[in-house]
């Protein structure tokens, strides 16, 4: 058997206790004393300083585990672990400046992780040994579904297979109804089939949402039907009236107001016509006579502009002859030097050379001349044509404008005259038009109201057409809704013969699973489901002390409860964990129950101080 034994516990400013507190344990260990002596500080040290949390393993924040007075706090536990050797475990917890609470734990002084503790145990099992009261507050929090699954892990579970041949042997008829609803195609039905397919509890859940959605599927198909009953439908008179007369009579009323036609429209037509195409003649004139006067004033400006170099070129003629006259005249004024005097023959040689550059210039001046003249004489020449050209455009756009201008004349009071007759035209069209609509009134006020009377009786019939519509649809509605009604309450008792069969499979298996646990008690009885009063199983849990149910236990049952759930534990899996016992003076025969395992009695004593009595080493 594996074995956890505490020796020793020591506590430093833990919860209520200031200071340090140290107690040693034996086999069984009396811890007394008044009320708020820190008694149960002794059970929550254990608890804490191996996992971090209370005695029914709900976490407990390392914050509240500092005295109120102090900074920090530390538990330390000496024992015998499962392993067999003596192990020390510390829990610290500091409060820094921050208000965060740092904790370590340590394994025999050496800084560790909850991981490396908790491996060293069974966590579910250690709690069901160590404090009596676990099962009857998870009872208290309505925690069924946990701890239904703690018993069946530890006292060992009922297959699938063991309950479905018990369900054979007791009723065979139902086992081979369950078989066809678990059975699928392609499938050997076996134990090992039913063992690892087979999930009764999900297809039991299934088949209930099954009913549930079948149900819901009535019910709206129920308020539906009654809606549609109750439905109430206005009833619509339609008055007589003649549909095929009324057509009649609107085609002819069209026919009558579109028929109009004036004896003027062929005239406006024609008229119309040719004032468009008088208004592009008269425009082709109004364009003809500004581009020939422009064409004029082109020439015109060209020939200033001639006119104006021819003056600048004569300008410049002229100051090319001067200049010419006076280097021809400096040339002449040479005289004829005595070569023979040395004094002449310097001077001849000077004038020599001005003469050149003079005779160069002179050369120079002459071409230049010429070039000019010729220049001027082209000059002269165009502007002589141009001149001749405008008096030829000037007699030709005379004579031009001025029929353009009598032809424009001619045509604006044609174009006028036509505008006139149209418009006279268009104005007695229009009291020609007048005169027709002023008999056609009558018979549109007839009109209007058969037109009125037609809609009213459209609309209307329309209407009666649709409520006799939707009265057909709606009795058709009914009677589908019925129908589908009886479908659904037939599959509805197909499914509940369904889930009567899935429970009774259920209700064997739980059975079974409450007399394998039972076998390992004495006083205690388990119920795992009870019956309505209609025989369908209700899924609870209840454990009796002596036929007694767990809410009417006192503390004493409640804690032999426990103990005798923890002496079956410690049976069953081999394993033995201290057991501390709150409110033990309740109970005070408790020892004899258990003697193989290790116990502490928490008693309250009044006006005792906090007291630790060693009963059994």
């Amino acid at each position: 058997m594996k074995e956890f034994r505490l020796s020793k516990i020591k506590t430093e400013n833990f919860r209520g206790v200031v200071g340090e507190r140290e107690i040693n344990l034996g086999l069984a260990t009396s811890i007394s004393g008044r009320e708020r002596a820190g008694k149960t500080t002794m059970q929550l040290a254990v608890s804490w300083a191996l996992f971090g949390k209370d005695p029914f393993g709900k976490s407990a924040p390392a914050g509240e585990m500092i005295n109120d007075q102090q900074e920090h706090c530390i538990v330390e536990l000496t024992g015998i672990f499962a392993d067999g050797f003596e192990h020390v475990v510390t829990r610290k917890a500091k409060l820094q400046k921050s208000g965060n609470v740092a904790m370590q734990i340590f394994l025999d002084g050496e800084k560790t992780k909850q991981d490396n503790i908790s491996r060293m145990f069974d966590l579910d099992l250690f709690f069901l040994i160590f404090n009596p009261l676990y099962i009857a507050r998870l009872k208290q929090n309505s925690d069924v579904k946990t701890i239904k699954k703690l018993l069946s892990h530890y006292f060992g579970n009922v297959s699938n297979a063991e309950s479905f041949k018990e369900l054979q042997e007791s009723n065979l008829e139902v086992a081979s109804k369950l078989r066809d609803i678990i059975k699928t195609e392609d499938v050997k039905f076996n134990s090992s089939f039913i063992n690892t397919k087979f999930k009764p509890t999900m297809l039991l859940m299934d088949k209930k949402e099954q009913l549930k959605s079948l149900k819901e599927r009535q019910e709206t198909n129920n308020i539906m039907i009654t809606k549609l009953e109750d439905k109430e439908y206005s009833e619509i008179e339609v008055q007589d009236f003649d549909e095929a007369e009324f057509k009649v009579f609107e085609e002819d009323y069209f026919s009558k107001k579109n028929g109009f036609k004036s004896k003027f429209d062929v005239e406006i037509k024609r008229l119309t016509e040719e004032v468009g195409k008088l208004d592009i003649e008269l425009q082709k004139y109004h364009n003809f006579i500004p581009a020939k006067q422009q064409e004029q004033s082109d020439i015109e400006k060209n020939i200033a502009v001639l006119d104006s170099t021819i003056t600048g070129k004569n300008a410049r003629i002229t100051d090319a002859r001067n200049q010419f006259k006076r280097v021809k005249n400096q040339i002449d004024s040479f005289k004829q030097e005595d070569e023979s005097c040395p004094h002449c023959k310097a001077v001849i040689r000077t004038n020599i050379g001005e003469k050149t550059l003079l005779q160069e210039n002179f050369k120079d001046l002459k071409k230049r001349g010429i070039e000019l003249k010729a220049d001027l004489d082209k000059d002269i020449n165009q502007f002589n044509i141009l001149t001749l050209k405008l008096d030829e455009l000037v007699k030709e756009n005379d004579a031009e404008i001025k029929s353009a201008t009598k032809n424009l004349t001619k045509e604006k009071a044609i174009l006028d005259e036509k505008k006139e007759t149209l418009l006279r035209y268009e104005k007695e069209k229009i009291q020609e038009h007048n005169d027709f609509d002023s008999t056609l009134i009558k018979y549109e006020d007839d009109y209007q109201e058969r037109k009125e009377n037609y809609r009213i009786w459209k609309r209307d019939k329309e209407e009666s057409s649709r409520i006799f519509k939707n009265k057909i649809e709606d009795k058709e509605s009914v009677k589908r809704l019925r129908s589908e009604n009886i479908i659904l309450i037939q599959e509805e008792e197909s499914i509940k013969d369904e889930i009567k069969i899935i429970e009774t499979f259920n209700l064997t298996k739980l059975s079974m699973l409450a007399k394998e646990i039972e076998s390992y008690f004495d006083k205690v009885k388990i119920e795992f489901f009870s019956l309505t009063k209609e025989g369908e199983i209700k899924d609870s849990f209840n454990m009796l002390f002596t036929d007694r149910s767990q809410e009417k236990h006192s503390t004493s049952e409640s804690i032999e409860t426990g103990f005798e759930i923890a002496k079956a534990l410690i049976k069953k899996n081999k394993t033995s964990y201290p057991i501390f016992v709150d409110q033990a003076e309740s109970f005070p025969s408790v020892v004899d129950i258990l003697p193989e395992s290790q116990v502490a009695l928490i008693s309250v004593v009044k006006n005792q101080d906090f007291k630790v009595d060693i009963i059994k080493e």
